[in-house]
């Protein structure tokens, strides 16, 4: 069983060749988890997470904003995570 905050409901889950993610229900954060040493766990660093760890993503265009943007669907690859975020903006 793979743990996640008390109350957390996951709405999507995708899987790489060792590493998995995971969308919460409220859209605005994805768990990484498992071999992180291409950085393909999303939250730049290249080490493995045993947990899911959670990440969000922001929008460069507008560094100083610090509010995440809704994710609505995560893919993974063998080695890369897509995610597509609101209004259709997609991030790898």
């Amino acid at each position: 069983m793979v743990p996640f905050p008390v109350g957390e409901k996951i709405s999507f889950i995708a899987a790489g060749a060792d590493f998995s993610l995971a969308l919460s229900g409220s859209l605005q954060t994805v768990y990484a988890w498992g071999n992180g040493v291409f950085g393909n766990l999303g939250d730049g660093f290249k080490e493995d997470r045993a947990k899911p760890t959670p990440f969000h993503i922001f929008d460069p265009r507008f560094p100083l904003v610090n509010t995440p943007l809704k994710v609505i669907q995560v893919s993974a690859g063998s080695r890369h995570v897509i995610a597509l975020c609101e209004p259709g903006q997609v991030f790898s």
